[in-house]
């Protein structure tokens, strides 16, 4: 909690709905705020979770945040998985964490935690004068400010959570359920809808029983002289053509917050999966773990209700060596996915697994086998060799000729 004497104001800091970036505001709004002077001598968390208005702020008008309770759940695991707080929950599953949040006692391995409560438990809602809306915050700061006459400095992103995908793809009908029931309260008292965890149908209806198909790329930007990126934009072209809506999985990068070329057309879906470090340390196996691990929680949601995945230099490359760990292991717990290595050249791979960690990898996907998938190459002499390099038999590698548009490549309509 915030508190103001200057401006006779409280802020209730709802966890995960912006409070720390509107607390920072406030801190240059009132410098001498006695909640800068308590937590300068404590901690920075100091009164955080306090919603008990002392005394000599009885009359103080008083502020808060709402979010879709979805939302905000996905969100609050999402920072506790990377940050620990505490430890167990950096290897707590987002469905065991949504377990947990719902019905504690049936989580007995988390213990002495916070627990993600609703906000019609943290304090009285009619208790607050103004509430901002989390997705519309800063026209929601705007608005505070002219009706209470306030010349307030602009928000600044304070502890965003990792990016690991849309909220809605994290759930299934059962999660929803859950926090639908748990969190009742907050869905009425700021009408939220409680199908709002489905993403819009507006897919045509000749479409709706086609697989749903999601192109896997290394990508963290869209690159127009890069053969293969001009490979990807030309697969999403033709699924379009189709009828298909494809979901194309990039590196997370500013770089796509405003798509360009076809990443951009309707229709498409960019999600973004976390960075990662591309060169695996042999020094410091614990690093390329928990990587992997991050990258596997991410791309497991981002794939839910996929049927086919096309990906490209995934197998291949050293460079994504990690993102294919982690999207093997989807593999592995995920049968019924068709899986379509695209592969843009033929080199020996004992020529990029030169590490210890990185040949283990080849070596346990040679033994193992990458369940349902099939390697997909663009001349049929290189069949042999290919099937050699990545432990197929021959008649499983799939050629498809790079598609070209000769008009274009030539320069006339």
């Amino acid at each position: 909690m915030f508190i103001s004497d200057k401006y006779e104001l409280i802020f209730f800091e709802v966890p995960r709905t912006a409070s720390n970036s509107v607390t920072a505001a406030l801190n240059e709004l009132d410098p001498e705020s006695p909640t800068i002077r308590l937590r300068a001598e404590s901690s920075v968390t100091a009164g955080y979770h306090r919603f008990e208005i002392p005394a000599s702020a009885a009359n103080y008008r008083i502020i808060a945040t709402h979010r879709n309770p979805y939302e905000r759940l996905w969100s609050f695991w999402k920072f506790r998985h990377r940050n620990g707080n505490p430890e167990v929950f950096r290897t707590t599953t987002w469905h065991r964490y949504v377990k947990w949040a719902c019905d504690p006692q049936s989580v007995p391995e988390i213990q002495d935690a916070m627990l993600d409560i609703p906000v019609s438990e943290m304090f009285d809602y009619d208790a607050v004068d103004f509430w901002m809306k989390f997705d519309a915050l800063e026209q929601s700061w705007k608005e505070f400010g002219e009706r209470y006459d306030l010349d307030l400095p602009a928000l600044k992103v304070k502890q965003a959570s990792p990016f690991m995908g849309d909220f809605r793809d994290a759930y299934d009908g059962e999660l929803a359920r859950m926090v639908a029931d748990r969190f009742a309260g907050d869905f009425e008292r700021f009408s939220y809808e409680v199908d709002s965890w489905k993403r819009p149908m507006s897919v045509p209806a000749a479409t709706l029983d086609r697989p749903e198909v999601a192109i896997l790329t290394h990508f963290d930007q869209s690159m127009a002289a890069f053969s293969l990126n001009r490979v990807i934009q030309d697969q999403i072209a033709m699924l379009l053509k189709h009828g298909y809506r494809p979901k194309v999985l990039v590196t997370a990068s500013a770089a796509w917050d405003k798509p360009v070329e076809n990443y951009a057309l309707e229709g498409v879906e960019l999600v973004q999966y976390p960075r990662f470090t591309e060169q695996i340390d042999d020094e410091d196996p614990e690093q390329t773990e928990a990587e992997v691990n991050e990258l596997f929680l991410s791309l497991d949601q981002s794939l839910h209700g996929v049927d086919v995945v096309l990906t490209h230099d995934i197998i291949y490359m050293a460079r994504s060596k990690k993102v294919m760990q982690a999207t093997w292991q989807v593999a592995e717990q995920r049968p019924d996915i068709l899986w379509l290595h695209w592969i843009h050249s033929a080199a020996n791979p004992r020529l990029l697994n030169k590490g210890e960690i990185s040949a283990k990898i080849h070596a346990d996907f040679l033994e193992k086998k990458w369940p349902n998938s099939f390697p997909v190459f663009f001349n049929r002499m290189s069949i042999p060799r290919l099937a050699g390099n990545f432990g197929y038999q021959e008649e499983d590698v799939k050629i498809v000729p790079h598609p070209l548009d000769v008009c274009r490549f030539l320069g006339f309509s």
